[in-house]
C-alpha cells in the first residue's frame, strides 16, 4: 500500500499565508474579500491557496500583488 504524502505547492502559498496571518482580524476578512473578488475565484479556492492544497497561478499572483499594493508573491 502506498503512503500518501502531502505535496507542498510553492513558496507563493507560504508567502500569502504569512502575510494574511499577520493582518488584524477585521482586516483579514476585508482583504480576503478583495482578493477573491479581484481574482474571480470562490472562497474555497482561496482557502485551498492558504492551506497549500493548490498552487496559486501566475496570473492570479500578479492580481493579488496589485490588490495588496505590495510585492507579497
Amino acid at each position: 500500500m502506498q503512503r500518501k504524502t502531502k505535496k507542498r505547492n510553492s513558496e507563493a502559498n507560504r508567502r500569502l499565508r504569512t502575510f494574511m496571518q499577520n493582518l488584524r482580524y477585521c482586516e483579514y476578512y476585508a482583504t480576503k474579500h478583495r482578493i477573491v473578488q479581484a481574482c474571480g475565484v470562490s472562497s474555497n479556492v482561496f482557502s485551498n491557496w492558504m492551506n497549500d492544497k493548490s498552487a496559486i497561478p501566475a496570473d492570479k499572483a500578479i492580481i493579488i500583488n496589485e490588490v495588496l499594493n505590495k510585492q507579497v508573491i
